[in-house]
């Protein structure tokens, strides 16, 4: 559990680190948010002038970001081995995504279509290769899933204020990565309400960001501010943003009021959180 702790901290870590010197970079043209390809968004150098338009990519995450997002929001205490999967898929989509795009930056030119399909299929695949390794290896499984309450969390608060609550890029990260730790030691000490809080806020958010491809808010581009460090940035709140944000929390709720109620027992296999005997673990 420890390796692993530091191995999922030190990718955050070098992700944030990543966006936020790629913020610091001056650049000659305006960044284009590009449609994001996952269950999560991710960061950029600048949020300015964000523009977005519904493609084959964006469809085709749009939907995926739907459907792992109800399956985690109201059924994630459900399913033990497919909640481990779409946790591992979550938070290596994600960190994948942000090195991707910190290593190669969409531009707005001719490139950026062939730069988003090359990115849908190494976050995939990227997302496909640690899901599995989460359902091989539960206790990592389990760490990613308190993992992602944690980083959704962090991701949530920040949005409200993404150039104020806190400015400095560097304890942005920090705040984030504290909560994805607590998350991810918690959930061995308090298994069942840590899971389907985590499920529930991850499938939210995974709920409200599919929605946004289609709506066209600034929610996206919101959290690629906080991500991307882009204070001097400045975002044009308007209603769809907030009514995106409320939809984040509203799900959520109602994911945990679906799991508390209806699934009872024990998180994988009938067994208490203390005892895991009857889980087959490998690791």
């Amino acid at each position: 559990m420890r390796h692993a702790l530091l191995a999922l901290l030190s990718l955050l870590l070098l992700s944030m680190q990543c966006g936020i010197a790629m913020a610091a970079e001056p650049t000659a043209t305006t960044s284009i948010i590009p449609d994001v390809p996952t269950t999560l968004p991710t960061a950029m150098p600048s949020v300015q002038q964000v523009q977005q338009a519904l493609t084959p990519q964006s469809i085709v995450a749009a939907i995926v970001a739907l459907a792992v997002g109800f399956v985690l929001c109201f059924f994630g205490y459900r399913f033990f081995r497919p909640t481990l999967f779409l946790a591992g898929f979550v938070i290596a989509a994600f960190v994948t995504y942000v090195i991707c795009l910190n290593v190669a930056p969409f531009k707005g030119d001719e490139y950026d279509g062939i730069k988003r399909t090359v990115y849908v299929v190494v976050v995939i695949a990227a997302g496909f290769i640690v899901g599995v390794l989460a359902v091989c290896f539960w206790r990592l499984g389990l760490l990613l899933v308190g993992a992602m309450g944690g980083l959704v969390g962090g991701l949530f608060i920040l949005a409200f204020m993404p150039n104020g609550l806190i400015k400095e890029p560097v304890w942005k990260a920090v705040f984030i990565v504290i909560l994805v730790i607590l998350s991810a030691i918690l959930i061995f000490k308090f298994e069942r309400p840590v899971v389907i809080v985590a499920t529930a806020a991850g499938g939210g958010f995974s709920l409200a960001l599919g929605i946004d491809f289609f709506v066209q808010s600034q929610f996206a581009s919101t959290i690629a501010t906080v991500l991307g460090g882009a204070s001097s940035a400045v975002l044009s709140f308007d209603a769809k943003t907030y009514i995106m944000l409320a939809l984040v929390a509203i799900f959520a709720i109602l994911g945990m009021i679906v799991q508390f109620r209806f699934f009872k027992g024990v998180f994988g296999n009938g067994k208490p959180a203390t005892d895991t005997s009857g889980r087959q673990d490998n690791a």
